[in-house]
């Protein structure tokens, strides 16, 4: 974030994406998130996002429509004050919200369902009757894909070199940043802490290597510096993961609230508060996505835990529930999105420029879901 002095009135300047995490540190950049936990904090921030994704895809506002997926439970008025910031700011053609949830399962092209959806700082389960979301079963854990690297950081926080020089040397951003993406390269999810802990020793944190790792395990990460570091075999990688099943290993307030609802339990506390004739169908129909769900390892799992929790006449047969976590599952959303966008149908439920000028901000909650 930058200020321009040149004009009276100062005018922030922002730079996007990966460009302002590699300069933040030589250009003096303050970096900011626009999103926490799903929910727009910062809309001209949001903004500036939205209009740097039309330019770097050459769409001109004026003659685009879009749509746009939001976490579930987002506030009406958040809403209305995205739409009047996408039609009277940005100034689209057209424009559609829809739940993230309700989109993911489009993307597996069925009208009834469960869908969990693991976050970047929040994981939401919610079902999805007749082709809309159905409210009362939504439920929510504030843990996420974030969560999994900073618990990673906890237990690395002495791995690269001699810490002192490391602080020098990358930003908090940045470290947060390799950490992340140490999660999303080489993190899986174990069957039992017990059976991994003896095949794989905890990384040597002094050194920065895991010289006794499991044979063929080596793996190296190239921090943002140049540096690499060695964290093949290490049972950080699994152990960090956990928070997800058990969010009481973090140490907030937070964590305490939600220590029994590790993502294991999510799906089936939603289809319990669902009608008790359509259960069934729920269960052979649940739907796990989002970033996170892509560790290696997840679907088994999952799959184990959730049979604990689930009713016994349900889990006495494996015909009776079905878990899906298909390979575009990082992505589910995004591709139940391109799905709609792609229909004839969309001309006809999107929000319109001229509509929005009679209308207004409630125009939202009329047309969108």
């Amino acid at each position: 974030e930058q200020k321009d002095t040149r004009k009276k009135k100062k005018k922030k300047r922002y730079m996007c994406g990966h460009q302002a995490l590699v300069q933040e540190k030589e250009l003096g950049l303050k970096l900011e998130h626009p999103v926490r936990q799903g929910l727009i904090k910062q809309l001209d921030q949001a903004e500036s996002l939205w209009l740097n994704c039309l330019k770097h895809f050459g769409m001109r506002a004026q003659d685009s429509s879009i749509l746009l997926g939001l976490r579930p439970l987002t506030p009406k008025v958040e809403k209305q004050r995205i739409a009047q910031l996408l039609f009277e700011s940005i100034g689209l053609s057209g424009a559609y919200v829809s739940d993230d949830c309700l989109l993911a399962m489009y993307s597996l092209g069925r009208m009834n369902g469960v869908v969990m959806d693991i976050g970047h700082e929040v994981t939401f389960s919610t079902a999805v009757l007749n082709g809309q979301s159905y409210v009362p079963s939504t439920v929510r854990c504030n843990v996420g894909g974030a969560h999994v690297a900073k618990y990673l950081a906890k237990m690395f926080k002495a791995t690269e070199g001699s810490g002192e020089e490391n602080k020098k040397q990358l930003t908090p951003n940045q470290l947060a940043y390799a950490y992340d993406k140490i999660k999303e390269k080489h993190c899986f999810v174990a069957d039992g802490q017990g059976a991994e802990m003896k095949k794989t020793p905890i990384f040597d944190t002094s050194s920065g290597v895991g010289t006794q790792g499991r044979k063929g395990n080596k793996a190296s990460f190239r921090l943002p510096d140049g540096r690499e570091i060695q964290i093949g075999g290490c049972a950080e990688l699994y152990q960090a993961p956990e928070v997800l099943f058990n969010p009481a290993l973090l140490s907030s307030e937070q964590a305490e609230a939600d220590a029994n609802y590790g993502i294991s339990k999510l799906i089936s506390l939603s289809i319990s508060k669902c009608p008790h004739e359509i259960r069934s169908e729920l269960y052979q129909s649940m739907l796990v996505c989002g970033g996170p769900s892509m560790m290696p390892g997840m679907q088994r799992r999952l799959q184990k835990d959730m049979i604990a929790v689930m009713p016994p006449s349900v889990s006495s047969s494996s015909s009776k529930f079905r878990l899906h976590l298909p390979p575009h599952r990082g992505h589910s959303s995004y591709l139940g999105g391109s799905i709609i966008a792609s229909l004839p149908l969309f001309n006809q439920i999107k929000m319109k420029r001229s509509e929005y000028a009679e209308c207004g901000p409630s125009l939202v909650d009329r047309k969108c879901c």
